[in-house]
C-alpha cells in the first residue's frame, strides 16, 4: 500500500508540474520509455514534453534531473546529433543518490520530469590519430556518446570497459550489437586473469595525435590517469570525466538519505490524506484511484 501511495502522490504532483512554469535554463521532459538493462540499471528515453527537438549536446554531456526536491547528474548515452530523445542510464545506487532510487521506484513511462540543459561534455581532440576510451563501472554512460561520435566520423579508437562482474555492468547487450562492437573490450574483475584490464599494456606507446578519454569512479579515473602520466602521456592528451558527481557537491551519506526518505514518506501520508479530503482521490476498497 505504501508503494501505491508513493506512486500516486508522485503522479499527482507531476500532473500539476506540467502546467507550472520552469525556471530559466530548465525544461520539462516526458519519459517515453523505461526498460531494464543488465544488472540493476534502468534505462530511460526522455523526450520533449511539447514535442519537437531537444537542445543539442556534445559527446559526454550530462543533464541534471530534479526529483523529490533534489537534483543529480546523468550522462547522455545516445549519439550527439540525436535530438529527438535523451537516453540516460540509472543504476540503483548512483553514488548513494536518492534521485536514482526515486527514478527506480517511482518514475514510469508517461511521467514528466524537470531537467537542466545539457552541459559540459568531452571536447574531442581534432584531429586525433587514435583515441583510447577507458570506462569504469557507471562511467560507460559518459563514453557511449564519445564512441558513437568517433565511429560516426570514421575515427580510429578502442573502448575498454571494466566492471566488477557481468551481472553488474550496464549496456553489455548494446555494446555487443552496436556498429563499433569489434572495437570494444570487456574486462570483468571476477573473470579469468587473461581478460583483466592491463592498464600499462593499454596505455603503452603514447605519441603525438593519440588521445585518452577516461570516465568512471574518481578512484578508478585517478589510478588510470596516474598510470598514463607515468608512461609519458601529456596532460593535453588525457581527458577525464568522473562519473555521477556534480562539481562542488558532496554525495549524501546513506544515513542522511534514510532520514530524508522517512520524512518524505511522512509528507506523502499527509498529502494523501489531504487529497482524499479534497475529493481528488477516491478510496476504493483496499486501493485508491485518482480521478
Amino acid at each position: 500500500m505504501r508503494n501505491f501511495c508513493q506512486r500516486l502522490v508522485f503522479r499527482l504532483r507531476h500532473r500539476s508540474a506540467r502546467r507550472a512554469d520552469t525556471p530559466g535554463g530548465r525544461m520539462l521532459v516526458r519519459v517515453a520509455r523505461r526498460w531494464q538493462d543488465s544488472g540493476d540499471t534502468v534505462l530511460f528515453d526522455l523526450v520533449p514534453l511539447a514535442g519537437g527537438a531537444l537542445p543539442p549536446f556534445g559527446a559526454g554531456a550530462h543533464i541534471e534531473l530534479e526529483l523529490l526536491g533534489q537534483t543529480a547528474r546523468f550522462a547522455l548515452c545516445n549519439a550527439p546529433g540525436d535530438t529527438q530523445r535523451y537516453l540516460i542510464a540509472v543504476p540503483c545506487k548512483h553514488n548513494g543518490c536518492a534521485v536514482s532510487r526515486g527514478l527506480h521506484q517511482l518514475v514510469r513511462a508517461g511521467d514528466v520530469l524537470q531537467a537542466g540543459l545539457p552541459a559540459s561534455g568531452f571536447e574531442l581532440a581534432r584531429p586525433a590519430r587514435f583515441s583510447v576510451l577507458i570506462a569504469g563501472d557507471v562511467g560507460i554512460a559518459s563514453l557511449l556518446g564519445v564512441a558513437a561520435q568517433l565511429a560516426g566520423s570514421g575515427a580510429a579508437f578502442v573502448l575498454h570497459y571494466r566492471g566488477r562482474s557481468a551481472r553488474d555492468m550496464a549496456f553489455l547487450q548494446y555494446l555487443s550489437q552496436c556498429p563499433y562492437a569489434a572495437r570494444v573490450s570487456l574486462h570483468f574483475s571476477d573473470g579469468p586473469p587473461s581478460q583483466l584490464l592491463d592498464i600499462d599494456g593499454v596505455l603503452a606507446g603514447p605519441e603525438p595525435g593519440k588521445h585518452l578519454y577516461l570516465s568512471g569512479p574518481d578512484s578508478f579515473v585517478g589510478v588510470v590517469a596516474d598510470a598514463a602520466s607515468a608512461l609519458g602521456w601529456r596532460d593535453s592528451e588525457v581527458h577525464c570525466a568522473p562519473a555521477g558527481r556534480v562539481p562542488g557537491r558532496t554525495p549524501v551519506p546513506e544515513t542522511a538519505l534514510a532520514g530524508d526518505e522517512a520524512r518524505f514518506c511522512a509528507r506523502q501520508e499527509e498529502e494523501f490524506a489531504a487529497l482524499v479530503a479534497d475529493g481528488v482521490i477516491v478510496p476504493v476498497g483496499p486501493q485508491r484511484q485518482a480521478r
